[in-house]
């Protein structure tokens, strides 16, 4: 004869799984939430050059390349800014350190010349920057410097791009 001993402890009532598993699940969801941010590596440090002031450059320049490629950023409000003017012969100069610092107001006073150098840039970040600094403002003319940091960092992974073709699909020249 075989006995079966009914445990109250085990009832059906106190065997729920709604509280348990909501007990485990609230801990477990928030663990697999944060993975993709525990699986992200910090940014390697630079090595110190030994001149402090240079450091201090270098760390400063990183969210630059980090964040903001082609650093959209720089002229986004005076673009938005530069409606176009119905006969207005603009002419934008887009460029690197050499064009930014230009002071074109001072060469050509009265003139609807607009500049668009970046300190440090290199061809493929211009071309980030193409549409939003040059074609969007609607120039008649766009004087380019460009290539003279060709050799210092890696090339565009996509190979040479030019704006031309960028223009002719806007029908600009």
């Amino acid at each position: 004869m075989t006995y079966y001993a009914r445990l109250s402890c085990f009832t059906e009532e106190n065997m729920s799984l709604h509280p348990i598993i909501r007990t485990i699940s609230q801990p477990l969801f928030a663990t697999l939430l944060s993975l993709p941010a525990l699986a992200q590596q910090l940014a390697p440090s630079i090595p110190s050059t030994g001149f402090a002031g240079l450091d201090q450059y270098r760390a400063s320049r990183i969210a630059i390349y980090t964040d903001d490629f082609g650093q959209l950023a720089r002229y986004r409000e005076a673009d938005a800014a530069l409606a176009p003017r119905a006969g207005e012969k603009r002419v934008v100069f887009l460029g690197d350190s050499i064009t930014d610092y230009w002071k074109l107001p001072n060469y050509f006073p009265g003139k609807p010349y607009i500049n668009r150098g970046v300190d440090g840039q290199t061809t493929p970040e211009m071309l980030v920057r193409f549409r939003q600094d040059v074609i969007d403002l609607h120039p008649e003319v766009v004087v380019m410097l460009a290539g003279g940091r060709a050799g210092a960092r890696a090339p565009h992974p996509d190979g040479v791009c030019v704006p031309a073709p960028c223009a002719q699909l806007h029908a600009r020249r």
